[in-house]
């Protein structure tokens, strides 16, 4: 065997081995990776974020979303039209009885990008009426929304 035949079979062989555990690797990784669109929060061209009120809302009311900045759907779809300085986010509510862990992801998601844009976690409130502990009215999905909330240290 010549040299330029052992050279050519060793690099064909590192090149099917690196592809092989490339795909593996990525058959291991979570799909979401892959399978979901990113969503882009912040534009160059846009109004900086200084502030976020969280609202709740139930999709049985039928809201008017026109209003608000971004609306988080129950099936983790994020909808964003920033249009000031202080963004107006909108959990709406499914039918379900909790809140969906694909839309409390799609939140946090929304969240934590504002806050590696810059925005302080202090500026991030929860407007009043959709508070659960001031408004009892409220479904079940607004204290979840709520306790997620406590729990990853963005309310107090």
């Amino acid at each position: 065997m010549t040299d330029d035949a052992r050279n050519a079979r060793v690099v064909l062989a590192l090149i099917s081995s690196m592809t092989c555990g490339a795909i593996l690797l990525m058959w291991l990784e979570p799909r979401r990776a892959y399978s979901q669109p990113q969503t882009l929060l912040m534009a160059e061209s846009g109004p900086s974020v200084e502030r976020v009120v969280v609202e709740f809302g139930s999709a049985n009311a039928a809201p008017d979303v026109t209003g608000y900045d971004c609306v988080v759907f129950p099936e983790g779809k994020v909808v964003w039209q920033p249009r000031e300085a202080t963004v107006r986010l909108l959990v709406l509510a499914g039918e379900a009885e909790r809140l969906p862990a694909v839309q409390a992801e799609a939140l946090l998601s929304v969240l934590g990008a504002m806050t590696r844009h810059g925005l302080p976690l202090d500026q991030i409130v929860l407007h009043s009426e959709s508070d659960a502990r001031l408004n009892t009215t409220l479904p079940s999905a607004a204290v979840d929304l709520r306790a997620i909330l406590v729990r990853k240290g963005i309310l107090r």
